[in-house]
């Protein structure tokens, strides 16, 4: 069971960055990146759902006609998993101790750290965690809290956390700052310019606690975020079961396996988990390019779900490659007005996006890769070759003629057959 489990010692990187990026939780509509508990000033905490994304005018120094209007950035929301710890009116300064296992077998992380305060006093935190396939609108958390070395109070805070707006630093030009101001109305957060809004119910606790040495203090946390406001009641231990068993049918549908190579084979497992994690489930969402890890690229969706993703799921989770699908379907009304914008008919589907309107700053690198189209023409086919699903290619069937229709008033018929000239 080795190969299905990552750690610590099988990272060549061990920057905080590439630690919670690699064992990150996530369920297709939230993403929770793996940040240290106790926090510090180089840690990347928050939480990304899927499809929730706010918008920003985009400034050209000469604009043009035809370029694209505004920025979508999904946004980076709590930190669900910072604790904040005193011990007898100390702070936790040090961490001495950190071991990370991911078992992607059963989609569980399990984390240990050791803390130490200025006066020596030594206290591990134990943390399971997963982001629960059952009830996609639940990050859960199972807490112990051990005194090593001493007996005494500790003062405990476990709350969520709203990432507020951060100053202006140096970026990855891929990344733009995602942490953006919401607008709070009790349980409901919302977003100044794409009026998109998301409810929560988080578990809270805030009190002091006697610690005594060799004995353990134990607690459960549920996250829940929706779009519905609608939440259902869980206890912990059954939506744990639930995920274990989620994952064994996935293996069972999913797994590749590789004889003779045993990092190999774990990087493998690493790769199918994070893209049964990160997949949209709804018809209204996709797959960001860095899935729900991260900020990377604002969360837009591209035309690599359509060439490299899909053929995954078809041949191992074609109901979850039908609502990846569906998704160009949901937003075909946009790449519609698209074409008719640029004078073409039929619908021009976006080069990167969320909502479905083309986000890409540089014409040439954006609007102008018009083989995205095809691209996801390419990907209905397959699915249809491979399931013989009449009933959705009915459906979808919009898709297909409206990319065929575009090709029609881009390109033109001469003596040498259809062309398309760039």
């Amino acid at each position: 069971m080795k190969n299905f489990e990552l750690r610590l010692e099988d990272l060549g990187n061990h920057s905080s960055g590439n630690i919670e990026t690699l064992f990150a939780q996530a369920n297709g509509f939230m993403g929770i990146r793996a940040s240290e508990p106790i926090a510090t000033a180089q840690a990347t905490p928050g939480v990304f759902v899927n499809g929730f994304y706010e918008t920003h005018e985009i400034i050209y120094g000469e604009n043009a006609y035809g370029y694209a209007k505004h920025h979508e950035t999904m946004i980076k929301l709590f930190d669900l998993r910072r604790i904040d710890i005193e011990i007898d009116g100390e702070e936790l300064e040090v961490l001495k101790h950190q071991e990370r296992c991911l078992d992607m077998q059963t989609g569980l992380l399990h984390e240990k750290f050791v803390y130490e305060t200025a006066s020596g006093k030594q206290i591990m935190l134990t943390l399971e965690s997963f982001a629960s396939h059952a009830d996609r609108q639940v990050y859960a958390q199972h807490w112990t809290i051990s005194a090593l070395n001493f007996s005494g109070q500790a003062k405990i805070t476990k709350k969520a956390r709203l990432i507020q707006p951060q100053a202006d630093k140096v970026f990855d030009p891929r990344v733009r700052e995602a942490s953006t101001k919401m607008r709070q109305e009790g349980n409901c957060y919302q977003t100044l310019n794409s009026q998109l809004k998301i409810y929560v119910k988080f578990d809270a606790f805030e009190g002091t606690v006697d610690l005594r040495e060799g004995q353990d203090v134990t607690l459960t946390q549920l996250y829940q975020i929706s779009k519905t406001n609608h939440f259902e009641p869980h206890s912990y231990e059954a939506l744990k079961k639930q995920q274990v068993e989620i994952f064994a049918a996935f293996w069972e549908s999913s797994d590749i396996e590789i004889n003779g190579d045993d990092m190999l084979q774990k990087g493998i497992r690493v790769n199918l988990f994070h893209l049964f994690n990160s997949a949209g489930r709804d018809g209204k969402t996709n797959f960001g390019a860095k899935g729900l890890t991260g900020e990377g690229y604002e969360g837009h969706y591209f035309w690599d779900t359509e060439m490299y993703l899909l053929p995954f799921f078809i041949h191992t989770q074609p109901e979850l490659a039908k609502q990846l699908l569906a998704y160009r379907l949901h937003i075909l009304p946009a790449a519609q007005a698209r074409a008719a914008e640029l004078d073409f008919k039929g619908a021009l589907y976006p080069w990167r996006t969320i909502s479905g309107q083309e986000t890409s700053a540089y014409f040439p690198a954006g609007t102008g890769q018009v083989h995205i189209n095809a691209d996801i023409a390419h990907a209905f086919k397959l699915y249809h070759e491979v399931t013989g699903d009449d009933a959705f290619m009915e459906t979808a069937k919009s898709v297909i003629y409206e990319t065929a229709n575009f090709w029609l008033s881009y390109g033109f018929f001469s003596n040498r057959g259809f062309e398309i000239h760039e």
